[in-house]
This record gives C-alpha cells, structure tokens and sequence, in this order.
C-alpha cells in the first residue's frame, strides 16, 4: 500500500466499523492514514494497515479526550486536522471543544 504525505491528517473517534469505513474512504481519495482513537484495542480498525490506532478506555471522557485531541495538534502543528466522531459521544465531545 502506498500512502502520501499530504497537508492534512484525519483523525476519527471510535472503534466500530463506521471508523473503518471513514478510514477507507480518506484512503482510496488521498492515500492517507487516518489515526483512530477508540477505547478498546479490537474492531475492524485496530491492526488495520490503513489506521494507526490509539487505544485507551478513557478516550471518551471530557478530560482526557481534550487533553488528547490537544496533545496531537501540538505534535501535528504544521497539518491541519480534520477531526471526525464516529458515535454520538464523539460527536458530542467534539462538539463540546
């Protein structure tokens, strides 16, 4: 598989088979990764060759999902990030912030 380097990363919210499919669809358009931030180290993304997945229970608790999400920007500043919830608590945490 080939991937690109392009001037923006995305980054989805979950661990269920709609994150594989966001994930596959920037890939086929972009050829990029897309990282994954689910609570629990199984589903169709975790190992996937097309995500770089980040496991941890508390990804979709208010303090830690901001903590996170700002600790990736800062080591991604020179991309933009297209942030994506694939689940109501995502969408509603990204909504939040």
């Amino acid at each position: 598989m080939l991937f690109k380097d392009l001037e923006f990363i995305p980054v989805a919210f979950g661990g269920d088979i709609n994150i594989y499919s966001v994930a596959r669809a920037f890939y086929e358009a972009y050829q990029v990764k897309t990282y994954v931030f689910g609570k629990f180290p199984t589903g169709p993304s975790y190992n996937s060759k097309i995500t770089i997945y980040k496991a941890n229970p508390k990804n979709d608790d208010d303090e830690y999902f901001l903590q996170n999400i700002n600790s990736f920007a800062e080591q991604h500043k020179d991309k933009k990030i297209i942030a994506i919830g694939c689940g109501d608590n995502y969408v509603a945490l990204l909504s939040k912030y």
